[in-house]
């Protein structure tokens, strides 16, 4: 088989057109995501970076792109970075509750109830929404508290429910909890 050019779609046009003429906190981000959504995880991170250094006039939105930062490093395997990033996240209000949510996430991946359960109580984490409820049914299901995942996964599918009902767009796939009660799994909620 021969070469042949890989064609660049329209988001990817309009992302590089926006950001040659305004490389800014705003069009390098959509930019980097560009990237990330074609696997290219080192120019987005790149991007993101060049994003951080451009935004210098507001702290939330610096706290948006540290978050943004720590998905990305998370996405290349590096945990350590990934954490410092929600820290700083966290440290601005408007981010508090997802960088909370999101490092409670990784502690109930490595099996630190206590951790992840501190971090669920933070200011905040209330309303991160169903990214929360997902944590606490994933802690439930840790702690084996078969009762509490059951209440959680209710309360997802009220939220899920209403949310469609609503025509706010949300899709999620079905949860599914494995027989032992250790694992809740098939979460899909587009950004």
């Amino acid at each position: 088989t021969g070469w042949s050019p890989r064609v660049k779609l329209p988001a990817e046009v309009n992302a590089d057109a926006l950001a040659a003429l305004h490389p800014d906190a705003i069009s390098l981000p959509r930019l980097s995501y560009v990237h990330q959504l074609r696997g290219d995880l080192d120019q987005a991170l790149d991007l993101m970076f060049a994003a951080r250094t451009a935004a210098t006039g507001s702290p939330a939105q610096v706290a948006r792109i540290d978050f943004f930062l720590a998905e990305l490093q998370l996405q290349i395997g590096d945990e350590v970075s990934a954490r410092s990033f929600y820290e700083q996240a966290a440290s601005h209000e408007s981010m508090a509750g997802r960088a909370y949510v999101a490092m409670a996430q990784l502690a109930v991946e490595r099996g630190d109830a206590a951790a992840a359960l501190e971090l669920l109580d933070r200011p905040g984490v209330a309303d991160a929404g169903l990214a929360t409820l997902e944590t606490r049914a994933r802690l439930a299901a840790l702690i084996d508290d078969q009762d509490g995942v059951d209440r959680l996964i209710e309360q997802i599918r009220g939220v899920v429910d209403g949310s469609m009902a609503a025509g706010i767009g949300i899709e999620a796939s079905v949860v599914v909890i494995e027989a032992d009660g250790t694992l809740v799994k098939g979460w899909e909620f587009p950004c």
